[in-house]
């Protein structure tokens, strides 16, 4: 068993003490679903961001965390005919934890996107949901998860936000060749 695997265990184990018997993080990450489109049309695509909040001096881990954590999780339950791509992480920050281990992830607040592709006939009501599970950590880490919901209702326009902005920025491009 590598140190790394070790350490993982380690905190995985005193991560479910601290949490035991609970399955959230006594709300040190608030989430919720935000679309960035103008409306929601038939055969398109649009981008759905799961938006995390985290208290002060928490943070949670990018998809590739580094020396430890866990990234966060999100399994997409989505209508009839609807399909999302995998998600697009915006660019990590690096810190160092306790024992000198380096590990990517976000302070604060973090979108993470996925493009969903419409069916060629949309529902009179779309109803999208989302499980998401993260671990958070400052000076111990804490497992969370929730459930996300949101609606709409086919043909009414969305109302904006600027919110997905800062976070859209920091999608790393596609390669070119």
């Amino acid at each position: 068993m590598s140190f790394r695997q070790l350490l993982i265990g380690l905190l995985l184990a005193a991560s479910s003490c601290l949490a035991q018997g609970a399955s959230t993080d006594a709300g040190l990450v608030q989430a919720r679903l935000v679309v960035d489109a103008d409306q929601i049309q038939a055969d398109d695509s649009f981008d759905i961001a799961v938006l995390l909040d985290m208290a002060p001096n928490w943070h949670t881990y990018w998809v590739e965390g580094g020396d430890a954590g866990m990234p966060t999780s999100v399994h997409w339950s989505l209508p009839d005919g609807f399909v999302a791509g995998e998600l697009r992480w915006p660019g990590p920050h690096r810190y160092t934890e306790a024992g000198d281990v380096t590990v990517f992830g976000y302070a604060d607040q973090v979108a993470l996107f996925a493009r969903v592709q419409t069916p060629a006939t949309l529902p009179d009501t779309i109803r999208i949901g989302a499980n998401v599970s993260w671990l958070v950590c400052a000076d111990i880490c804490i497992p969370g998860d929730t459930t996300l919901t949101w609606s709409y209702i086919s043909g009414r326009p969305l109302p904006r936000t600027d919110v997905l902005a800062k976070f859209r920025a920091l999608l790393p491009s596609p390669l070119t060749t």
